[in-house]
């Protein structure tokens, strides 16, 4: 009797000895949670997942060159029915995150759902641009979003993935230095205009052109 206790017992105790590695183990390893969504752009890739570590929306921006991570910056904008508003510049090597959390976004977002119910999906406009020397890659990407995941602060993570060997680098020249007696000349010149070299120069009889 005393016998079939003692093997009983050291059952027992075998039992909850392979429970607790079996816990630990299972402890020990880190699930990867999977996206529930996927897309591609040109030279980047957006994953969206139903979690957050940091319990509120967030979209977190990688930027390679090749495989290996690269420091960029992050020009990010966002659009309402009507116009286009600057949440933000960021800088950083290999990461950035961005939290949805500003009032700024919260009213955008509240803009789209007031004015078309949640009928549509707006978008982010991420600037990312990495630079080495007199080049500089630029990947543009569009980020759809839900607007209700702003307003009621959902713990969604968007990640974009920027991939700059993707796409062709800008090379950037030196401006030529411009005559000061003839800087008077562009007083009048404003954003967006299309100024030619000859144009640096009144033509003869002192008219000058416009464009």
């Amino acid at each position: 009797m005393v016998g079939r206790i003692r093997v009983a017992f050291a059952v027992v105790v075998l039992a909850l000895a392979v429970s607790s590695i079996i816990i630990l183990a299972l402890s020990s390893t880190q699930v990867t949670p999977k996206p529930f969504l996927t897309r591609r752009g040109f030279g980047y890739e957006l994953s969206y997942f139903n979690v957050s570590t940091l319990n509120h929306p967030v979209v977190i921006f990688r930027g390679f060159m090749g495989s290996a991570p690269v420091p960029f910056t992050i020009s990010l904008f966002a659009i309402t029915p009507r116009h286009m508003y600057t949440i933000g510049y960021y800088s950083g090597y290999g990461l950035v995150t961005v939290n949805l959390t500003g009032s700024l976004i919260r009213y955008i977002a509240g803009r789209w759902v007031s004015e078309f119910n949640g009928a549509f999906s707006p978008s982010l406009i991420a600037f990312i641009t990495y630079g080495e020397g007199n080049r500089t890659w630029t990947v543009i990407a569009t980020i759809p979003y839900n607007p209700g995941w702003v307003i009621n602060q959902k713990p969604v993570e968007i990640t974009v993935n920027a991939y700059f060997s993707a796409v062709k680098p800008a090379i950037v020249m030196p401006i030529r230095a411009v005559d000061p007696r003839h800087v008077g000349s562009l007083a009048n010149a404003a954003i967006g205009n299309i100024i030619r070299p000859s144009m640096l120069t009144p033509p003869p009889g002192g008219a000058s052109g416009s464009v």
